[in-house]
C-alpha cells in the first residue's frame, strides 16, 4: 500500500508559516527527518529516549546554533490517533525573540505548539481515515462475496492504489457471478434433459414435468415463503419423478391396474430420487419435492406418513399443483377430467391430501393464470 498525502516537508513548512517558528521533525531515534533549518541537527539518541520517557509530564529544552543564531528548542512527542508516538517535534525560536517577549507573546507562543500539535493529530486522522475506510468497505464485501452474494460491488473513490485495487475486487465479483451462471445455466440444461428422457420412458406424462413447474413457480412466488429460492422450487418440480428412472418398463408403463407388490415397488421413485440427486451438492436442496411430493396433509401418504407442516412447504405446494396436472390429463387408468371437476376435486380434498391454504392459494393463481 501507497500512503498519499504531504510530505513531512511540505508540513513542516506549513508549521512554520503558522507560527513564526523554525520546525524540525524527528524519528524516534532522534534523525532529523524534516526541518525548516538550512541544515539539520539531530538529537542524540539517549535525548531523544529522555524525551519519549516524559512525554505525558513534560517538554524539554536544548540550545542549538543557526546562521550564526542562537536557538531555544521546545522538543515533545510527535503523535497521532491513539497517543502513537511517529518521532519528536520540535519549535525553535530565536533566544533574543524569547529574552524580550511578553507574556500576552508567551501565550502566543503555547497556543502555537498547542495549535501545531493539534494540526498534527487531524492531519494524521484524516489520512488514516481516508485509508482505512476504502480498506473495511472492501473487507466487508468480502465477507458477503464468501457467504454467496455475487451482487456485491465496493464504490471506487479516487485513482490510487486502493482505488485499483476495489476495481479489481468488483471485476473478479463479477466475472465470478458470470461463472456462476454459466454452471447454473447448464445444469438446467442437464436437468431439461433427463427430464425428456423421462418422458421417453412414459409417453403418457409428456410435457408434464415441464407444466408443473412453471405453475409451481407461480404458486410459490404467491405464497411468499420468505427463504425460499424459486430456482431450486423449479429444480425440483422438474426433477418430482426422476425416481421413476429405476422402476422398471413393466411397472411404469403398464396400462392396467397395478398388484399390490407393484405398487410396492412403485412407491420407492421418491427414496430413490433421492439417492440419485443427494450427492450432487448443487440439487440436494432441490430434494425437498422429489423426497415428499406424495406425502399428505392428514398422514395417509408416502413414503415416510409425514403429516401437516412435518411436510416441507415447497412439497405442500408442489402436490396441488401436480394434482391439477394430472387430473387434467389422459392416464392409461383413466381419462383426464374437466377444470371444474377437477376444483372441486381439490376442494373435497383440502384438509386431506392438501394443505387448505396452499389449494385456496393456488385458486387465486388459476385466476390470475388463465384469465392474465
Amino acid at each position: 500500500m501507497v500512503l498519499v498525502g504531504k510530505s513531512l516537508k511540505t508540513l513542516a513548512r506549513q508549521i512554520r508559516e503558522a507560527t513564526l517558528s523554525q520546525v524540525s521533525l524527528y524519528n524516534p531515534n532522534g534523525r532529523a527527518m524534516a526541518t525548516t533549518f538550512l541544515q539539520a541537527q539531530a538529537l542524540d539518541n539517549a535525548l531523544a529516549t529522555n524525551i519519549l520517557n516524559q512525554r505525558e509530564t513534560r517538554s524539554v529544552l536544548r540550545d542549538l546554533v543557526a546562521s550564526d543564531v542562537e536557538y531555544r528548542e521546545v522538543l515533545g512527542a510527535w503523535q497521532v490517533r491513539h497517543h502513537t508516538d511517529l518521532g519528536i517535534l520540535g519549535v525553535s525560536f530565536a533566544k533574543n525573540f524569547l529574552v524580550r517577549v511578553g507574556q500576552n507573546t508567551w501565550l502566543q507562543v503555547l497556543l502555537s505548539i498547542l495549535i501545531t500539535l493539534l494540526l498534527v493529530a487531524v492531519i494524521g486522522i484524516l489520512v488514516s481515515d481516508r485509508i482505512s475506510r476504502p480498506i473495511q468497505n472492501l473487507g466487508k464485501a468480502a465477507s458477503l462475496v464468501a457467504d454467496g452474494d455475487l451482487t456485491i460491488k465496493v464504490a471506487s473513490v479516487g485513482n490510487d492504489e486502493i482505488a485499483v485495487l476495489i476495481q479489481k475486487f468488483n471485476e473478479m465479483v463479477a466475472s465470478l457471478a458470470r461463472t456462476k451462471g454459466d454452471l447454473v445455466s447448464a445444469y438446467d440444461t442437464t436437468l431439461e434433459g433427463w427430464v425428456k428422457a423421462l418422458d421417453l420412458r412414459d409417453e403418457e406424462t409428456t410435457g408434464h414435468s415441464q407444466r408443473v413447474a412453471e405453475l409451481t413457480v407461480k404458486l410459490a412466488r404467491a405464497v411468499a415463503i420468505a427463504d425460499m429460492d424459486l430456482g431450486t422450487i423449479r429444480r425440483g418440480a422438474l426433477l418430482h419423478d426422476i425416481g421413476k428412472m429405476a422402476i422398471p418398463d413393466g411397472i411404469l408403463r403398464k396400462s392396467s391396474a397395478l398388484t399390490e407388490d407393484e405398487w410396492k415397488i412403485m412407491r420407492q421413485h421418491p427414496a430413490y430420487a433421492v439417492q440419485m440427486l443427494e450427492g450432487i451438492s448443487f440439487l440436494r436442496a432441490a430434494t425437498s419435492i422429489p423426497a415428499n411430493h406424495h406425502e399428505k396433509w392428514d398422514g395417509t401418504g408416502y413414503p415416510r406418513g409425514l403429516k401437516g407442516e412435518e411436510i416441507p412447504m415447497a412439497a405442500r405446494i408442489f402436490a396441488v399443483v401436480d394434482a391439477w396436472d394430472s387430473l387434467l390429463s389422459d392416464r392409461p387408468y383413466r381419462r383426464a377430467v374437466t377444470e371444474e371437476q377437477a376444483r372441486q376435486v381439490l376442494k373435497e380434498n383440502a384438509g386431506k391430501c392438501f394443505d387448505p391454504s396452499v389449494v385456496e392459494a393456488f385458486f387465486k393463481v388459476l385466476d390470475e393464470y388463465y384469465n392474465g
